[in-house]
């Protein structure tokens, strides 16, 4: 039997304390030949069930995750790095999201290529992600329908965004605003000062009744 390659050693040295997952895979068998402590905490898989087993059998359940995961094992057989999302599944049948990246290790005299694997449990950051972005199309589903109109400016008082309900009130595109101040636009003050409002901009207060 070939010997394992230095590489190959060291990465497992390096990756068997870490709290996050890691595992090495036998690309060409298709076999997972080690895993760490973390593998197993996280997982709640023992590593005796795992290491041997067919990678492609290792899989979780549901149809979109199993498709993804043909992906990933496609790219490791073919020793393909790659950075996934993961569905996975606990053994008391809890799922959970991994950020995985495979990287190609070392190939033995055999031809043996090595894969190394390792992922952090990120099910809270997706989870947040997705409740931001969902936040966010709601605010702008509403921006869209509103009477009024919406606007962000960045640190600089630079307008970022406008909602398309300007062009009703000013005639022109939200996109005439975009990298210009308020004191660019040829503001008219109404019953208020441009040089109050602008001080008001400068330091970050809230204001409102600027009429123009």
């Amino acid at each position: 039997m070939p010997a394992v390659p230095d590489i190959v050693v060291e990465l497992e040295r390096i990756h068997r304390a870490s709290p996050d997952i890691a595992f090495m895979i036998d690309a060409r068998r298709s076999r997972v030949v080690w895993v760490n402590a973390g593998f197993v905490a996280i997982t709640g898989l023992l590593a005796a069930d795992v290491i041997g087993a067919d990678l492609r059998r290792i899989r979780p359940t549901g149809d979109a995750a199993r498709k993804a995961w043909r992906r990933v094992v496609d790219a490791v057989i073919a020793g393909r790095p790659g950075r996934y999302d993961v569905e996975c599944r606990r053994i008391d049948g809890e799922g959970f999201t991994v950020d995985m990246t495979f990287l190609p290790a070392a190939t033995a005299e055999d031809g043996t290529l090595y894969v190394l694997a390792v992922g952090r449990d990120v099910t809270k950051a997706r989870r947040l992600q997705a409740e931001l972005a969902e936040r966010e199309q709601r605010f702008q589903d509403f921006a869209e329908i509103a009477s009024d109109w919406f606007w962000e400016i960045d640190e600089d008082l630079r307008f970022t965004w406008v909602s398309p309900s300007v062009e009703a009130y000013c005639g022109v595109p939200p996109t005439l605003f975009i990298g210009n101040k308020r004191t660019d636009m040829r503001v008219t003050p109404l019953d208020s000062t441009m040089e109050q409002h602008a001080a008001d901009l400068a330091a970050r207060r809230p204001f409102k009744d600027f009429m123009y």
